[in-house]
């Protein structure tokens, strides 16, 4: 009402466009059995994802005692499948492929498929994945992966025809409970940072960027 505004601006000029920053990287630190020979040393499983699809092309892992002795242990360019389980895996006996109990997980953007019996058979490395968390997992394999669509926030799927408690995990089969952690084993998204023998029991800082 004081002041009228008689300038009339000029046109063509353009809208500042941002670039969207990348999401965050959600990050698993399995401390559990080894899954090959060659990894028999003072090491651990580290996968990494991003907490979104869009913008992520990989992520930085840092390690070290405290934050002034942060340094980079290695990257990753492509995405780990985790997510978590909506329902408590129940305990079944060891020797035949459990029938009777079914996992339903939560895998966000990842993407899960089925096998053949014998073809898991021949690989214990294919569609298998780690249950639990740290001091609980168990590493199973799956045969069925039924999908249930993108629902609840992430894909969902059910998944059937297990071969439980491997790589010694079996003392874990009758301790699962709903939200447990779900990671697929496998080299996608896979660091294993290692250490002197002398470092096994002390504390480290991870940060995944």
């Amino acid at each position: 009402a004081l002041f009228s505004k008689t300038a009339i601006g000029t046109t063509g000029f353009n809208g500042q466009v941002m670039a969207s920053l990348p999401p965050p990287t959600l990050m698993d630190i399995l401390d559990g059995p080894i899954l090959q020979d060659s990894d028999n040393n003072a090491g651990l499983y580290v996968v990494m994802r991003g907490a979104g699809s869009n913008g992520w092309n990989g992520a930085e892992l840092w390690a070290g005692v405290d934050d002034a002795s942060l340094e980079g242990v290695g990257t990753v360019q492509n995405a780990a499948v985790r997510g978590f389980a909506e329902n408590a895996l129940g305990n079944f006996a060891l020797g035949i492929m459990d029938g009777i109990n079914s996992l339903t997980v939560n895998v966000g953007d990842g993407e899960l498929s089925s096998a053949t019996r014998a073809a898991l058979d021949a690989n214990q490395g294919l569609n298998a994945f780690a249950l639990g968390i740290n001091g609980r997992w168990e590493y199973c394999q799956f045969m069925t992966a039924t999908d249930l669509g993108n629902t609840g926030g992430g894909r969902r799927y059910t998944l059937s025809g297990l071969i439980r408690g491997l790589r010694g995990t079996i003392g874990n089969r009758g301790n699962h409970a709903a939200n447990d952690r779900f990671v697929m084993l496998g080299l996608a998204g896979t660091l294993r940072p290692v250490w002197v023998y002398s470092e096994i029991g002390q504390s480290r800082l991870y940060r995944a960027v």
